[in-house]
């Protein structure tokens, strides 16, 4: 039986890390799209697409380097931080585009991905309100 290297990696941190809460991807309560699937947040999340799937301007946002980001990560893109550092730097170098706009905080996420239907992001679902939908769930 063939596993592909994304989902052995997802097995294996799932088994390996302690209890954590889901992360939600979420975008404005009011916007069109209602899920996405991994290979869409991936490519969102890594400069690939600048658009949802619905044709509307899409812009990530990052949470601040610590545990969720790297979960983020290491879950839709199979790679940890430095290898998500390395990923940036050639992106930028070669004039491929820029890593998502950081943010401060969870909270700050929420609040600017509530006011503004062309942002995207990433935080514990316990963070979700009724300003913003749950788009896709990182277990």
């Amino acid at each position: 039986m063939h596993i592909h290297a994304r989902t052995l990696l997802s097995i294996l941190l799932l088994l390996s890390a302690p209890a954590q809460g889901e992360l939600a991807v979420i975008v404005h309560a009011r916007h069109p799209v209602s899920m996405l699937r991994m290979d869409q947040v991936e490519q969102l999340f890594l400069g690939k697409y600048f658009t949802f799937p619905d044709g509307a301007q899409a812009q990530a946002l990052d949470l601040p380097k610590g545990s969720e980001r790297d979960r983020f990560y290491l879950h839709i893109a199979g790679r940890n931080n430095n290898q998500m550092k390395a990923y940036w730097s050639k992106i930028v170098f070669s004039g491929g585009g820029q890593p998502p706009r950081e943010v401060q905080s969870q909270q700050d996420a929420v609040n600017l991905v509530g006011k503004n239907p062309n942002l995207i992001a990433y935080v514990d679902k316990s963070q979700v309100n009724s300003s913003v939908k749950v788009v896709f769930i990182v277990p």
